[in-house]
């Protein structure tokens, strides 16, 4: 058996430490192996870009000097963390004499396959070091999901014991290809460049819908479960708005008072919208009207019993459901508008 390492460097969202933290390191055990967390001791560790000379790419630093609050009878010192390492120690069948080109015949088979193995084990280390970090520091700007650390340069594979280098691979680049109906249009810009003009405030439900969009399709990873809360609460928060702004004055009282007394989604999409505005959703459209009901007792299940795993599935996903809702508001009544949400 030959002893291996695999080292991947990882350039995130600056985290805070203590200076003493400067050249920290710990080992994370997964199964039979273990995975080394090493933190940089001077702004210059891990910066090192092989393809430096091909692409004029500029090092980004290990550390960085932050600013902090002076706060009485507390050591204030603390710097930031771009880079760090993890690295896997690897026990495997391959030879001790590296050949001239390490990519092939059997040795480059074996040795890639050596390499995936180690770079999974630091990718998923690596993601959850960020996702404890953010959890137990609530540094907010590390996001609103916990998003994995983006590889650096080359990762490697390396001899333990002589810490020759075997070969270097880059991050794979890729296109994420989306549809044009995300674009904004002339007619929207226009309307945002009015509202900003006449120092309108953001609608609450549009940026919910848009944080929804985010943690549903436009994060790293993907977090349904607050993908489901932030529709579902979008959801709520227009809908109650668009009956405030189209009930008739006569009626105006009596719906503050059922707003009151409930904010069950499916109740104000048919009762209340039945008395206040005779319509409703589950007159005009049953089978998006049940598909909120899904997500609403799927939101219910998240908030009072701790239930992850939506029963029954929501078809399309909370945002595309949300996004369906908003535009059966803007169209189900003649004087119907408002500011384009889609995403």
């Amino acid at each position: 058996m030959t002893r291996l390492q695999v080292r991947i460097r990882y350039c995130v969202r600056d985290f805070w430490i203590h200076p003493s933290l400067r050249g920290w390191s710990g080992i994370v055990q997964r199964g039979s192996h273990q995975v080394e967390i090493q933190l940089p001791a001077d702004p210059e560790q891990f910066t090192a870009r092989p393809h430096e000379v091909e692409t004029g790419l500029r090092p980004t630093p290990s550390l960085v000097d932050v600013a902090t609050f002076a706060e009485p009878n507390r050591d204030n010192r603390t710097i930031g963390v771009r880079l760090f390492a993890v690295v896997a120690h690897l026990d495997r069948d391959l030879p001790l004499e590296r050949p001239k080109n390490p990519f092939e015949e059997e040795y480059g088979f074996l040795a890639k396959q050596i390499f995936d193995e180690g770079q999974t084990l630091c990718d998923t280390v690596a993601y959850d070091f960020m996702r404890w970090l953010r959890a137990t520091t609530h540094q907010a700007w590390l996001g609103p999901v916990a998003e994995p650390p983006h590889q650096y340069g080359r990762g490697g594979l390396y001899y333990a014991d002589t810490d020759e280098g075997i070969f270097g691979i880059g991050p794979a680049q890729s296109l994420d290809i989306k549809s044009s109906q995300l674009r904004l249009e002339a007619g929207s810009l226009d309307r945002l460049v009015e509202n900003m003009t006449s120092e309108l405030d953001i609608p609450v439900a549009q940026e919910l819908l848009a944080d929804a969009w985010h943690v549903s399709s436009g994060a790293d990873v993907v977090d349904f479960d607050r993908a489901v809360l932030l529709a579902a609460i979008a959801c709520e928060v227009h809908t109650q708005e668009f009956l405030r702004q189209h009930v008739p004055a006569a009626h105006r009282e009596l719906l503050e008072v059922a707003l009151r007394r409930t904010s069950t989604l499916s109740i104000l999409l048919h009762d209340v919208f039945q008395a206040a505005l005779n319509m409703s959703l589950k007159n005009s459209d049953r089978a998006l009207y049940n598909r909120v009901k899904d997500l609403t007792a799927q939101r219910n299940n998240i908030v009072h019993e701790g239930r992850c795993r939506p029963t029954p599935e929501l078809r399309g996903g909370p945002a595309v459901i949300a996004q369906e809702l908003f535009d059966w508001l803007e169209t189900c009544l003649p004087t119907s508008g408002g500011l384009d949400g889609r995403q």
